[in-house]
């Protein structure tokens, strides 16, 4: 569905720099005859010269090669792919007609970049945030109302639903922020996981309530609390990164060694380590970070054991790339079990069954 919505929805630029639902009187221009031509434009590159069926192509493909694009364009030391990025900056003077009706001015490559990355995010942020009730998590509750295992969760996702669960049911955890002296931000502080001994709750990428403050010297990701409009701003200067999320495909493995994702998937990694059993629900296994850290850690020690629920069962691995089918080929047979069902279908008891049988 964010896929369809990135290509079709029809926002306005805010002179925040972030995009909105557009009101009567706001122009829908630059969405409309610029980035919607743009994006598809992308989309069509995917299949056409990377053979992907056009139904396919994802919202992540197209951020990841707009990733691409702007760490390469203009410092490209490959002389193929300067070629290359130089002819497809040509094609998109065709596609991009709109002016920035804030600004009256056109365009540059850099930019167009940088701007639909921010229209990508901003979609997919107003999206998730209308997520209001939590669905398949009846068995997690139960397992952590149990208490009766060490456990911690470490998630992907972006929208808030597993934060409203944890707190409607009572069950305190650790995501690595903690309040600033003014209490009007939870400012992130990877120091707090050696210190708390509560649940760890990782959103190695990102959220949608995450935001980042201040300049190169002083950057902070942090989550604004009650109060922050009247104080907040005064020591961070307002948001510079809005929503601080994670997108793409390939790109997030070099993620996962700058900033706070650097700090979350440490924390994710010494958990595993000290870890037999991993339960993985509504994973794709599309994360090459994450898929070679698994294989490791199932090598590591005869007793560990992966637990899949899916309802496609083992189809969910063994039609990935490699790195992913690496999990059934590289592995002790039996070390990866499956329960093939939906979280809304499963319970607590039949989990427990795979890892104690």
């Amino acid at each position: 569905m964010i896929t369809r919505k990135v290509l079709s929805k029809k926002l306005s630029l805010h002179r925040c720099g972030k995009f909105v639902e557009p009101c009567e009187s706001d122009s829908v221009e630059l969405v409309e005859n610029g980035i919607h031509p743009f994006l598809q434009l992308i989309k069509h590159k995917f299949v056409k010269y990377l053979g992907y069926r056009e139904k396919n192509v994802t919202y992540e493909d197209i951020f990841f090669f707009l990733n691409i694009v702007d760490h390469e364009y203009g410092y490209a030391k490959n002389p193929i792919l300067k070629k290359a990025l130089l002819e497809f900056w040509d094609e998109t003077h065709c596609v991009w007609t709109a002016r920035d009706h804030l600004l009256d001015e056109d365009y540059d490559c850099f930019a167009k970049t940088r701007l639909s990355q921010t229209y990508i995010k901003d979609v997919t942020q107003i999206l998730l945030a209308k997520y209001k009730e939590p669905r398949g998590m009846n068995w997690i509750v139960n397992s952590l109302v149990e208490n009766e295992y060490d456990l911690n969760i470490a998630t992907l996702n972006h929208d808030i639903l597993l934060e409203k669960t944890l707190t409607n049911n009572s069950i305190p955890y650790c995501d690595g922020f903690v309040l600033n002296k003014n209490a009007c931000i939870r400012e992130f502080d990877p120091r707090i996981f050696t210190l708390s001994n509560k649940i760890r709750l990782l959103k190695l990428h990102g959220s949608i309530d995450w935001k980042g403050y201040g300049g190169l010297q002083n950057y902070v990701v942090g989550i604004p609390q009650d109060g922050f409009i009247e104080h907040g701003f005064l020591d961070f200067g307002g948001p510079h990164e809005d929503p601080v999320i994670l997108a793409g495909t390939h790109n997030k493995l070099e993620a996962y060694v700058y900033g706070i994702y650097s700090d979350l998937f440490a924390e994710f990694v010494r958990l595993l380590w000290n870890s037999m059993i991993v339960i993985c629900c509504g994973y794709g296994f599309g994360d090459r970070g994450i898929n070679s850290r698994l294989i490791n850690w199932l090598r590591l020690d005869e007793g560990n054991v992966m637990i899949v629920i899916d309802p496609h069962g083992k189809d969910i691995i063994s039609g990935k790339e490699f790195h992913a089918t690496q999990l059934l080929r590289d592995v002790r047979p039996n070390h990866v079990k499956f329960i093939t069902s939906r979280s809304e279908d499963t319970n607590w008891d039949k989990v427990k069954k795979q890892f104690l049988c």
